[in-house]
């Protein structure tokens, strides 16, 4: 019955993306229900690139086109988290 509910869902708008990347592919999954295809929109900015790593992940997985600024973005968040990771290990 469930399912029911979202069949009709061919657009998924994310206003305020989830912190947590499950959560964000949870919401967009909602298009996809019961083998119907759909889109998502979601409105990023920099409070959301502690996802941008695992979002570039699940659109290059799924075969999306990546924008360059994601792209830039994830690869600033990931050295970021290197450096942060590399900080904490000396102060120990």
């Amino acid at each position: 019955m469930q399912n029911e509910r979202f069949r009709n869902v061919k657009h998924v708008i994310n206003f305020d993306i989830p912190s947590d990347i499950d959560e964000y592919v949870h919401r967009i999954g909602r298009t996809g229900r019961a083998g119907m295809l759909g889109q998502a929109t979601s409105f990023f900015n920099e409070k959301n690139r502690n996802v941008a790593m695992d979002l570039l992940d699940i659109l290059t997985e799924a075969n999306q086109e990546i924008p360059e600024w994601l792209e830039g973005l994830a690869r600033e968040a990931k050295r970021d988290n290197y450096a942060k990771r590399n900080y904490n290990n000396n102060r120990r």
